[in-house]
């Protein structure tokens, strides 16, 4: 019986004969460097044969062994490629066949090749999708000198980005065409600023573009209409056209934050707007900024004229030191919103490289010229030149930089995707690392071994040389460490208008740094509580109490587990650190809670670290973490006291009123029906459940009064509550009934909460008060409401709601209990006895400032 042909690789070579098993043989030796061979094979055979031209593919492959191997690799190393090979053949035989691949044309020889294109595209969408279709045409032709090995890593970013010049000038040029067509002559000229890596020419294959526009008027045309309107609008159409998702998809990302005042200023400033505006408000992260900034579009001698005059501003002869030490501040802050694989921005990638080029730029470039260029590896070779860097150093940072810049390139080729983190499962990693050239069984470990090797040094050295110690780092390293401090050093650090006792303060200081865990490094523990030490300080400054504060921070940290990441944790996160000094400072009784119970504070943090949760993702939690527990009550303890000292840590910090009620009565809920579960099954494990006349089990719930039917929870509150039965129940042991089930559980819940110092749970707003049952049940609680007679007892019921328990039993009740608490009318005197009522209440707190009962207090 003859086999079922499937596979295209067999209906392909039954199809086509000798040829194609041959050239398949070829391409599969090809792509056995590849982690996905298999794929890459589907790939080269979907480009054969799409649009029925699998004859003419497969001659011309064959008769040209350099066009297979760029097809295979560009199966391998980038999708993105591979689809404007497929869907636009002629571009990839018109790169290949000419092996435009191997020239580096630059923005002229672009820009030539764009005039091509123009005469047949008159209307404006045309041109649009002709920019669109060169731009894909440069892009493959320089993904494939990249990954055919032709190009250094200098020609390849400088080809992207003199790929982006042309296409932004391609843009303005359409806006102005299509501007002057609609409103006249151009009242002036604009520049465009390409800034960060487009700006220093190191742009990748899918980097935003930071732009800025810049205009000057021409004051002696007249034109309608304010001119700044005009080049504001002509940014906007730019932007549109480089920034849209067409058809054929989208040029460049474009990000205009690096403009005065950020997203906040004006699309387009005048020059002598953006001069005046670096010279007296810039700042040094601004500076950084401009060390790139470069003309690249529009009115390429104005905005040559604007570099010229921010010269002096971005290079000055004397830097403030200050601001030198910005650029390493910076860095790290930038490094915190990195993932662990991050060849960016992550410890020891690019950043670490391009930051420490620009140090040196900011500090030594007003009195070294050569320094002012933009390029991160023309500056390295002007600091060994110089002497900043010794041969061996600029050898391992330059080709670290060209090493890490070629796998960030590996990475956005492959879909054309802005991204900078290696993936985390294995096989994808593997298929990146074959990318790489690191093929074979073993290529994943040796290329994780040299990236490891690669950001390892690039730390190291860029430690070294502008993330190391500042100056007040290393006040802070002397006020923890050296007996000899100068009273000048201690005095701006622990200023005695602050610290009564500043001798106290110091030793207090000082113990922070001691780290109870031998396993754990001292000295990691004084490098961060040496960096944490300025902000915590100056936080701890603004306490009402400072004394007591560092006290209670004292306090805090000795209950934490390992002191330098709880250090390195607040260091980070200064929300974090802000809150637990509100909380050393403001909430002495919460301090107490938190320091009476081990590795809560670390819990707290973890808590912190993920934000509030829902209500069910609450029950969720602690109902996971009960399973199988013989004695609940501390594991309920620990849970309550994490979430009340972390809602109390967001409160400090901003979280709106009714935000923290919503919290703390959730809390609450789960808490209250954790005790509830417990002791129910308990109980029933030994009594069975109280079964009704129809065969059910008699349901229980509990109804919140007050503060907790209306969920405004504050820290201290009671829980007005009403535990409500269906009555009539009957225990499956026959000894007892549904009514001493549900009380004896609802005693257990009250002795709870107040041996644990949960909750005070207050009862006495059931019917008939401390005269009446503990658990009232549902006849009763009808028979009292049919006649009541008190409208303080009525107003009360007014904020009754479902708590926990059986909700279908509070429903039920709530359902007859609302038509007589709204619906019925209330008395002649209703008026009247409210007002007695508020007036008994604002007498009971007189003389006391009280915000609740008093004038003017939240009763009103």
């Amino acid at each position: 019986m003859e086999r079922i042909i499937t596979s295209p690789r067999e209906r392909l070579e039954r199809d086509y004969g000798q040829l194609a098993i041959d050239l398949m043989q070829r391409v599969e030796r090809m792509a056995s460097k590849f982690a996905d061979s298999q794929e890459i094979i589907k790939a080269v055979i979907r480009f054969m044969t799409a649009e029925q031209r699998t004859a003419i593919e497969l001659r011309s492959l064959w008769h040209d062994p350099i066009a297979l191997d760029c097809l295979v690799r560009l199966a391998g190393c980038s999708r993105f490629g591979l689809g404007i090979a497929i869907f636009d053949y002629g571009q990839f035989w018109s790169v290949v066949q000419d092996r435009q691949f191997r020239h580096v044309l630059g923005r002229q020889g672009m820009a030539e090749d764009w005039g091509y294109y123009l005469p047949n595209h008159p209307s404006r969408d045309g041109r649009v999708h002709a920019l669109l279709r060169f731009q894909h045409h440069h892009l493959l032709r320089i993904i494939l000198g990249d990954i055919m090995g032709d190009w250094t890593l200098s020609s390849i970013t400088r080809e992207i980005s003199d790929l982006a010049d042309v296409c932004i000038q391609a843009a303005y040029d359409l806006v102005v065409w299509d501007h002057s067509k609609r409103y006249g002559q151009m009242p002036g000229s604009m520049s465009i600023f390409s800034m960060g890596k487009l700006g220093a020419r190191e742009l990748n294959y899918s980097s935003d573009i930071d732009l800025i526009f810049v205009y000057n008027v021409n004051k002696n045309k007249t034109t309608d209409g304010d001119p700044h309107d005009y080049f504001c609008r002509l940014g906007q159409d730019i932007i549109h056209i480089l920034d849209s998702n067409f058809p054929r998809g989208r040029l460049y990302r474009v990000d205009m934050r690096l403009r005065p005042e950020g997203a906040a200023g004006e699309l387009a400033l005048s020059k002598q707007e953006v001069v005046d505006y670096c010279y007296s408000v810039g700042r040094s992260w601004e500076r950084q900024a401009w060390i790139k900034a470069r003309p690249s579009g529009g009115d390429l001698a104005l905005g040559n004229q604007l570099v010229e005059e921010l010269r002096l501003w971005v290079y000055p002869v004397d830097p403030r030191w200050d601001q030198l030490k910005d650029a390493g501040a910076m860095r790290l802050r930038i490094e915190e919103r990195a993932e662990q694989d991050d060849v960016k921005i992550g410890s020891g990638g690019i950043r670490d490289v391009e930051f420490l080029a620009q140090y040196y730029q900011l500090g030594w470039g007003g009195r070294i010229p050569e320094l002012q260029q933009r390029g991160t590896l023309v500056v390295l070779q002007v600091l060994k030149d110089h002497g900043f860097l010794n041969r061996t150093e600029h050898g391992e940072l330059a080709e670290a930089y060209a090493w890490l810049r070629m796998v960030e390139h590996r990475l956005q080729m492959w879909e054309s995707r802005q991204i900078h983190a290696l993936p985390s499962e294995e096989q994808q990693r593997r298929h990146v690392a074959g990318r790489c050239g690191y093929a074979g069984v073993d290529g994943l470990i040796q290329f994780e071994a040299q990236l490891s090797a690669v950001r390892e040094r690039v730390r190291a050295l860029a430690d070294q040389h502008y993330l190391g110690t500042s100056d007040e780092l290393a006040e802070a390293f002397a006020l923890i460490n050296h007996s000899d401090i100068s009273q000048t050093t201690l005095n701006r650090l622990l200023n005695p208008d602050v610290y009564t006792d500043q001798q106290r303060a110091l030793k207090q200081i000082r113990s922070l740094a001691h780290e109870p865990f031998f396993l754990l490094s001292r000295s990691r523990t004084e490098h961060a509580l040496a960096e944490l030490l300025p902000d915590l300080l100056a936080d701890l400054a603004d306490a009402p109490y400072p004394d007591k504060a560092l006290q209670n921070f004292v306090r805090i940290v000795d209950s934490v587990g390992g002191r330098a990441l709880f250090f390195e944790h607040l260091l980070w996160h200064e929300d974090t650190r802000r809150r637990f000094v509100h909380l050393a400072g403001w909430a002495h009784s919460l301090v107490d809670l938190l320091v009476g119970q081990p590795g809560l504070a670390d819990e707290v943090v973890e808590r912190l670290r993920h934000g509030p949760s829902t209500l069910h993702e609450l029950m969720a939690e602690i109902q996971s973490v009960l399973v199988g527990q013989k004695d609940p009550l501390p594991i309920l303890r620990f849970f309550h006291s994490r979430e009340l000292v972390a809602v109390a840590l967001e409160d400090l910090d901003g979280m709106a009123p009714w935000a923290v009620s919503r919290q703390l009565r959730d809390l609450a809920q789960v808490v209250v029906q954790s005790l509830f579960d417990v002791h129910a099954q308990e109980l029933a494990e030994r009594w069975g459940w109280p079964i009704l006349p129809d065969g059910s089990i008699e349901r229980c719930t509990i109804l919140g009064l007050g503060k907790a039917g209306s969920g405004e929870l504050s820290y201290s509150s009671d829980l007005d509550v009403i535990f409500l039965s269906d009555g009539g129940g009957k225990c499956t042991d026959n000894d007892h009934d549904g009514d001493q089930f549900w009380e004896r559980v609802t005693m257990r819940i009250i002795r709870d909460c107040t041996d644990l110092r949960l909750y005070e749970i207050d009862v006495r707003l059931r019917p008939w008060g401390d005269q009446g049952q503990l658990v009232v049940t549902g006849k009763a609680l009808k028979s009292y409401w049919t006649n009541y007679e008190d409208l303080w007892e009525r107003l009360a019921y007014t904020r009754i709601g479902y708590f926990c328990g059986d909700e279908s039993l509070a429903t039920e009740t709530l359902d007859f209990l609302g038509a007589i608490l709204f619906d019925a009318p209330l008395p002649a005197d209703a008026r009247e006895q409210m007002v007695r009522m508020r007036q008994r209440l604002e007498q009971s707190v007189e003389g006391a400032d009280h915000v609740k009962r008093g004038y003017g207090g939240y009763v009103d």
